[in-house]
């Protein structure tokens, strides 16, 4: 005997928690024994394609669903390419799979469009809807009810599964994501890592070469340099103490973008785009080249992540709440091997202490060098410390 079967198909860019909400609820209320997931090549009711990549989108997928056994994934239409019409897959899926009549799970948004889909007539011959709907949203009960029978006039099949609500969606974790903010509670652990590990939504991986090339173009050799091995130090802190990789490399890169900027440039251009400069600052113009830097980050390539534009800002003169970015921006920025240090088991000792540590025992090897430190470092010394 066939098995039911509910077909799900969409972008998943990315598979979030309300998809497997739903899901389950199909399964466990009876509607289906097994559950296929069918990552769109292309959504044509979308106007733009997935911004994950086809083959990071079914790793994602795959991971995600891979304990639970009523589901599977599908990558026909990925392989198919090109505009993605659930008719075709319905088609290909009973045919390969010797499916009885399936089930296509649907979001209430999505049914008031489907008279508009390809193929209409003959997909509602094809398979039945499941529809997915917010319990306890009574005042759209009768708007509901009316298109579900004009549906059902054209021989739509559809039954409504009433799930409670999941405040959650694919283009706000990808914003999230962009920002460099959590997204654990939004998405299974595995997807999670996943879009962190490879900067997934950042735009990082894919403007980091412009703005390599750029700071190659502003600084002079010893200073570019500096910057690769500054690089270069914060990949082994970010891997040695599990930061993702990415957001350093890039705040590694740019840091100090535009360190050899004039003083009058730096404080003309925080005064064009409104910076908030301190007294130190505009006492000592260069201190600005951080803050400036991440500006032109956000401004020039749109880079929104958090913590990539405060480290940038910051790696000078330290900030108090610092996070992991930050913090290993900081000791690279001291500690690449270009650097002199007075004493070289310091390099070492930096290298395998704990973050919060390390930048504390840079902050005491500089004054120890150099003097009393600046306001705004000292408070920074003082969180480090827990004072």
């Amino acid at each position: 005997m066939r098995e039911s079967t509910a077909v799900f198909g969409g972008s998943f860019d990315p598979l979030h928690n309300g998809h497997l909400a739903i899901a389950r609820e199909a399964v466990s209320r009876g509607y289906c024994r097994r559950v296929i997931w069918i990552p769109a090549a292309r959504n044509p009711h979308k106007h733009s394609g997935p911004q994950a990549a086809d083959e990071l989108r079914l790793q994602m997928l795959r991971r995600a669903v891979e304990d639970l056994p009523w589901s599977s994934v599908s990558d026909i239409e990925i392989r198919r390419g090109g505009r993605s019409y659930t008719l075709e897959t319905i088609k290909q899926l009973v045919s390969e799979h010797d499916l009885a009549e399936p089930w296509f799970l649907l979001g209430e948004d999505a049914m008031a469009g489907l008279p508009d889909w390809h193929g209409y007539s003959e997909l509602v011959k094809r398979c039945s809807f499941l529809v997915c709907t917010r319990s306890g949203d009574s005042d759209a009960e009768s708007e509901r009810l009316l298109l579900e029978q004009r549906l059902q006039a054209d021989g739509v099949r559809l039954r409504r599964i009433e799930i409670d609500p999941i405040d959650v969606s694919s283009t706000e974790i990808r914003m999230r994501a962009r920002r460099g903010q959590d997204i654990y509670q939004l998405v299974p652990a595995v997807v999670a890592d996943c879009i962190v590990h490879e900067a997934l939504y950042t735009g990082i991986p894919e403007v980091y070469p412009d703005i390599c090339a750029r700071a190659e173009q502003e600084m002079s050799q010893q200073r570019f340099a500096h910057s690769l091995r500054v690089e270069t130090t914060a990949m082994h802190l970010a891997e040695r103490h599990r930061v993702p990789i990415w957001p350093v490399r890039l705040a590694a890169i740019a840091h100090d973008l535009v360190r050899e900027w004039s003083p009058q440039r730096l404080l003309s251009y925080a005064r064009q785009f409104g910076l908030a400069v301190s007294d130190q600052q505009l006492a000592t113009p260069v201190l600005l080249h951080g803050l400036c830097a991440a500006d032109l980050l956000h401004r020039e390539y749109g880079i929104l992540h958090e913590s990539v534009l405060r480290a940038v800002a910051h790696h000078t003169l330290g900030q108090r709440g610092m996070d992991d970015i930050g913090k290993v921006l900081f000791v690279a920025d001291y500690a690449e091997p270009g650097r002199r240090l007075p004493d070289p088991r310091l390099r070492q000792a930096l290298q395998n202490a704990d973050l919060s540590e390390s930048c504390a025992m840079v902050l005491e090897d500089q004054r120890s060098r150099f003097g009393e430190l600046s306001p705004d470092t000292r408070l920074f010394y003082e969180w480090l410390k827990g004072r």
